[in-house]
This record gives C-alpha cells, structure tokens and sequence, in this order.
C-alpha cells in the first residue's frame, strides 16, 4: 500500500482517491458503473481503483473501502458504497 501512496504523491500533490474493491461484490460494481456513467463522480480528483480479490490489503477488511489522499497522506477514509451521493457528501 505505501508503493501505491507513494506513487499516487508523485503524480499530484492535490487530492486523489483510491478505492478498493473485489469481484463479486455488489456494491463495487455498481460503484464501477456509476463511475464508467459519470466520470465526474470523484469530481477532479484522480481516482486509483485496487482489485483486492488477488492480493489482500493490510487494513481492508470491507469492499469497497474509499481512501482520500492528499499529496501521499491518507486524509479520510469510508467503507461502503451508498450512491452518488453518498461519495459527493463524503468529499464536501
């Protein structure tokens, strides 16, 4: 994970978002659908998203799991997936 902190850091030093999932949940794929509808969703934040299903994260245990960056460091996290609006409250 800290690779992956480190090189979302090195590409901006302004707010990015990765998020976790894996295949065969639900909530992860309507997210993906969502996001493939309106790219906008994260608005100009680059979004990072990380299949957990092969390769497990220390620190995910629930799918999907948001994390929002600024530079490298974690500023917030969130658990579940609620809608669009869910995320665009969230990022306010």
């Amino acid at each position: 994970m800290f690779l992956l902190l480190l090189i979302a850091g090195l590409f901006s030093s302004e707010e990015s978002v990765i998020v976790y999932t894996a295949k065969g949940c639900r909530p992860c794929a309507e997210l993906k659908r969502d996001y493939e509808k309106d790219p906008e969703l994260f608005g100009d934040r680059e979004v990072f998203f990380v299949d957990v299903t092969r390769e497990p994260v220390k620190g995910v245990r629930v799918v999907p799991t948001f994390v929002l960056l600024d530079g490298y460091e974690e500023k917030d996290r969130r658990v579940g997936y609620g809608g669009p609006d869910s995320i665009q409250r969230w990022l306010k």
